[in-house]
């Protein structure tokens, strides 16, 4: 009996499959010519397992199997005996580790073609994702150190050691958020806020980090408060002002003389005159207008006090 007739596997050691001296049940497939050999088979007594395939498999099982070969194209599972599935490399592991040969593993199966005797599968699939199980013991709010990694538009690929994290331009301070270049370098190591999971990614914040400045800004300041600050930035629309608390408010162009008058870096006395919790403060530079001088104002021209107002404060 040729050895490729005794299984329909990959294993071709008869003394895995029976004794000398033992009694075999076995198919004759051809006499010689001079009637000096009988060619037997033993696998043909056993269903082809591709046949046996169709009744036991389907996309998406998860089954038991054994390693039996890796190669470069991925590593070889036998479902059972004559079975066998290929793993690509890119679905062995979610960190690069690859099983030893013999060793028993559970996959998915991805692709299943009887007619073409096609079996691709996936050990990764079977294992536990690790973004969920880095959530699970950095929940959030956790405070966790990764490595700057690369930059992806409008934010940065962090190394957290096993998996990735991602932090966006919004979550890196509570002010008017710059560049996410200007904030993070690559390579550098940095303390980070864990804000939950974006997909695969952990999410991560470092203005979490420090106390929201909105919530020291609102227990301190009203409406109608005239206080001195520090220009921030210059635009053809007005001017941001720093409130020491970290919060800026906008000083509109309609709310100053001359913007030419004002560059980055000087102080200006300004009252404020508008205000959206966690949003945005409006201030103004020029002096209030009293209400008995709007009324003095209009008395001959028959505008109402409402009116007036609306016109003089522009808001």
């Amino acid at each position: 009996m040729p050895k490729e007739e005794l299984s329909w596997g990959r294993d071709k050691n008869p003394y895995n499959y029976t004794e000398v001296g033992e009694r075999l049940k076995v198919k004759v497939k051809r006499i010689s010519k001079e009637k000096e050999f009988i060619f037997v088979s033993l696998r043909e007594l056993k269903p082809n397992p591709w046949k046996k395939a169709k009744e036991v498999i389907n996309e998406g099982k998860v089954m038991s199997g054994k390693v039996v070969d890796i190669t470069e194209e991925g590593v070889i599972v036998e479902l059972f005996e004559g079975l066998e599935g290929i793993v690509p490399k890119d679905e062995v592991s979610y960190d690069g580790s690859m099983p030893k040969k013999w060793e028993k593993v559970n996959v998915k199966v991805l692709e299943f073609n009887p007619k073409e005797q096609v079996l691709i599968l996936s050990i990764k699939e079977t294992l536990p994702k690790p973004w969920e199980e880095y959530i699970k013991k950095h929940p959030v709010g956790s405070k966790v150190k990764g490595i700057v990694q690369r930059f992806d538009k409008a934010s940065a690929i962090v190394d957290l050691g096993g998996v990735k994290g991602i932090i966006y331009r919004s979550d890196l301070s509570w002010g008017r958020p710059g560049r996410v270049e200007d904030v993070l370098k690559i390579g550098e190591e940095r303390e980070f806020a864990v804000l939950g999971l974006k997909g695969k990614f952990i999410k991560l914040g470092l203005k979490q980090l420090q106390e929201n400045p909105w919530e020291l800004f609102l227990k301190k300041y009203k409406v109608g408060d005239r206080v001195r600050l520090k220009v921030v930035s210059v635009h053809s629309f007005g001017a941001f002002l720093e409130f020491p608390e970290g919060v800026e408010g906008l000083l509109p162009l309609s709310e100053v003389d001359n913007i030419k008058d004002i560059k980055v870096g000087d102080e200006v006395e300004v009252r404020i005159i508008d205000i959206v919790p966690h949003s945005k403060v409006t201030l103004s530079a020029k002096e209030e207008t009293k209400a008995e001088d709007i009324v003095s104002e209009g008395g001959e021209s028959g505008f109402t006090l409402g009116e007036l107002l609306k016109k003089q404060m522009k808001l």
